[in-house]
């Protein structure tokens, strides 16, 4: 039985004793004593029948007091629960706004560098454009002078062109001279000269070597059969003079003639004569006799 409940019992004792004093001091006071006593009864068994509805009334607040601290009970339950759950979020929140709070520190030292890396890209960016407004300047300059130049190589080469072929029609007008003058000389009992033979004595002329009896054997060193010219490698030292005529061989087959126009002491360069369907290169035989 709970505290609310004894009270109420002892409240109504109380007021039970104090009725019966009452009643008491009223039948001895009271000439109808057995009125007295029926309005007395029925005073009591009002006030059982009061004193019970209160006592029901006291049961039934009772069981809601009781009703009502169980379910307060299962309420704080819950609010603990609720309560524990909460302080668990609160505390991973707690991480995952220290967690955030670093990532936007490392967001933040990153945005600077990146800044500063873009700041210096400008820059290099900047000087790589006037760099390359220089270039372009430079590289209009110079395509004007190579266009200028390219002009110049093109007169130049048609120069070159037109001496080359000048020369190459004199190197035939000398050598049907030479021819001519082998004919002539031959016909007379003279052994053939070459235009650079030398004349010990006016109307008297100094034949050159005969080169069957030198035997010299070479290769090609260069060769330039735009300007019909080859070089070879041997020289004044191995007993080679101009005018000498050595046969180009590749695999035992002649190739052309080279006729030596220039000397040197170890090589000799001449124009091609007798040239077929091959051309001479670098490489291949020369010899005085094939």
């Amino acid at each position: 039985m709970s505290t609310l409940t004894k009270i109420l019992i002892v409240l109504l004792t109380l007021s039970s004793i104090f009725l019966c004093g009452i009643t008491v001091t009223y039948v001895g006071t009271a000439n109808n004593y057995k009125e007295q006593y029926q309005d007395r009864n029925r005073e009591i068994q009002s006030l059982k029948t009061t004193n019970k509805n209160l006592e029901q009334e006291v049961n039934k607040k009772t069981q809601t007091i009781t009703d009502i601290t169980s379910e307060f009970s299962s309420i704080e339950d819950e609010l603990k629960q609720e309560i524990s759950d909460t302080g668990a979020e609160l505390q991973a929140t707690k991480t995952q706004l220290a967690e955030a709070t670093k990532s936007l520190e490392n967001a933040t030292i990153a945005m600077d560098s990146y800044a500063k890396t873009v700041a210096q890209n400008n820059d290099l960016r900047e000087a790589a454009e006037e760099k390359l407004a220089g270039l372009e300047d430079l590289k209009i300059t110079n395509e004007n002078k190579i266009k200028q130049l390219t002009q110049e190589v093109v007169n130049l080469s048609a120069t070159i062109d037109q001496l080359e072929l000048e020369k190459k029609r004199l190197v035939e007008e000398k050598t049907k001279i030479q021819d001519d003058l082998n004919k002539s000389l031959q016909l007379v009992g003279l052994t053939s000269v070459s235009p650079t033979a030398i004349t010990s004595a006016p109307g008297i002329v100094r034949p050159a070597p005969a080169t069957q009896d030198i035997n010299l054997e070479g290769v090609i060193m260069e060769i330039k059969p735009e300007a019909s010219l080859a070089a070879i490698n041997k020289g004044s030292a191995h007993g080679v003079r101009k005018q000498m005529r050595f046969h180009v061989i590749r695999n035992n087959e002649f190739i052309c003639d080279i006729v030596i126009s220039n000397v040197d002491a170890d090589h000799a360069s001449g124009y091609l004569d007798l040239v077929g369907n091959k051309l001479p290169k670098a490489g291949d035989l020369v010899k005085t006799n094939f």
